[in-house]
């Protein structure tokens, strides 16, 4: 797999990478790759051969067509390593063909996208939806497109990072077969108050665990000191909030 420089795929990444729309934020991009084997492709394709021995059942039930077919297993490799070369802070090398599937109809798939994407981009850019789709065209053929879909454990989601799967995402694969290459797109939008109200609580739980240490230090002090500061009976009770740590911003 080896990627494909596209500078007007390129600026839509830029765009789509960090994108602030005021509540939410978008974090997409999309890339281009060229269906070429390198060794990491065929060291895939033999780890591939060695988990359909022992699953032979994933010889015919695939979602993606039958395992036994050499192109098949080739469309595996290549959507492995589209997820690998996308996401190289992750490593999808043990996925098997039930992490993806088929988009049987493409009007489905771009209408889900449009419906997704517009409802948030269209508000900083207009026009948007329609130029992406004109640049992803040109880079693959509408007639020889076929798309899949990751739908894999969420841990190993390109948008789940960090346990948090957002508000919605999605990872698809346009793979042209005539030209070999495949576009991978995806997409996660993410709402600032749920991302908020974890920064809060992280926050939180840090500040809660030094009250501990500074009871615990407390505690530690012998007797002879607390009698120089207290009287008999007497007992000192401290904390270290103020008013401005109850107030939360969302």
């Amino acid at each position: 797999m080896i990627t494909i420089d596209n500078p007007r795929l390129a600026q839509l990444s830029t765009f789509l990478r960090c994108l602030d729309v005021g509540d939410q934020v978008i974090q997409g991009r999309a890339m281009l790759f060229s269906c070429v084997k390198r060794t990491a492709d065929r060291k895939l394709a033999t780890q591939i051969d060695r988990d359909l021995e022992r699953s032979p059942h994933l010889l015919y039930n695939s979602p993606i067509g039958p395992m036994q077919s050499a192109d098949t297993k080739t469309l595996l490799v290549n959507l492995i390593s589209a997820l690998n070369e996308g996401n190289p802070d992750y490593d999808f090398s043990t996925l098997s063909a039930e992490s993806f599937q088929l988009c049987p109809d493409l009007n489905t798939v771009v209408n889900g996208i449009n419906h997704n994407l517009a409802i948030v981009v269209e508000r900083v850019r207009s026009g948007f939806i329609g130029e992406m789709w004109t640049v992803i065209w040109e880079a693959v053929s509408v007639q020889d497109v076929d798309v899949y879909q990751y739908v894999g454990p969420v841990e190993h989601h390109s948008a789940g990072h960090s346990g948090d799967q957002g508000l919605w995402s999605f990872d698809f694969f346009f793979h042209d077969r005539y030209q070999k290459r495949i576009l991978y797109l995806t997409a996660t939008i993410r709402g600032k108050m749920i991302r908020g109200l974890r920064e809060w609580r992280d926050s939180d739980s840090e500040r809660a665990m030094s009250d501990v240490a500074g009871y615990d230090s407390v505690a530690s002090m012998s007797q002879s000191d607390k009698g120089d500061q207290l009287m008999e009976g007497e007992y000192e009770f401290q904390s270290d909030y103020s008013d401005d740590d109850m107030d939360v911003d969302y």
